[in-house]
Parts: structure tokens; C-alpha cells; sequence
């Protein structure tokens, strides 16, 4: 069985490897995410995560950590484009049956 990383990390690591990128979101940035997806399901009542607490705020949470190369910048790309692509590429996870 192949066992995947988190989509936290997947979702930083991606910041990490985009081409207009200089620096990609920190291992702080997935601490951010993670407390913070955990404080949204608890304002929503759940004691669990789901993908879309993620979703719902990656955007707020690591848009601003990503700098940007320059040719980017100039091309008018910014931290908050390169999240909506990543969170249109990373899969949602699906518990398979046992």
C-alpha cells in the first residue's frame, strides 16, 4: 500500500515547487493551517477536520507566505493565484473500505 502525505503538507510542499515561486510556504505555514483548520471545524461544531475547513482557508493562511520571482510579479501572479491552483490540483482524501 502507498501511503500518502497529508494534504497540509502536499499543499505547502506545492507552494515549494511552483516555477514563479522564490520561497514556498514554511513548516510554520503548515502549522498555521492545521491549527487553523481545527479552529473552524470546532466553530462549526465538529471535533474532526474536513477537507473543506482546509480549503476554506489555505487561501488566508499561506497566500501571503509564497514570494514571488520577480517575472511573476510583473506578469501581475500573486500568492493567492498560485493557492487556487494548487487547491484545484490536490486530491481530497477518500477512506477506502476495509
Amino acid at each position: 500500500m502507498i501511503q500518502r502525505s497529508s494534504p497540509i503538507v502536499e499543499i505547502v510542499q506545492c507552494t515549494r515547487e511552483d516555477h514563479r515561486v522564490t520561497n514556498g510556504a514554511s513548516p510554520r505555514a503548515s502549522q498555521a493551517l492545521f491549527k487553523t483548520g481545527r479552529a473552524a471545524a470546532a466553530i462549526a461544531g465538529r471535533n474532526y477536520v474536513i477537507p473543506d475547513d482546509i480549503k476554506d482557508i489555505a487561501l488566508q493562511i499561506i497566500s501571503h507566505r509564497i514570494n514571488m520571482k520577480p517575472e511573476a510579479k510583473i506578469r501581475g501572479i500573486t500568492g493567492m493565484h498560485i493557492v487556487r491552483k494548487i487547491l484545484s490540483e490536490v486530491p481530497v482524501p477518500v477512506i477506502q473500505p476495509a
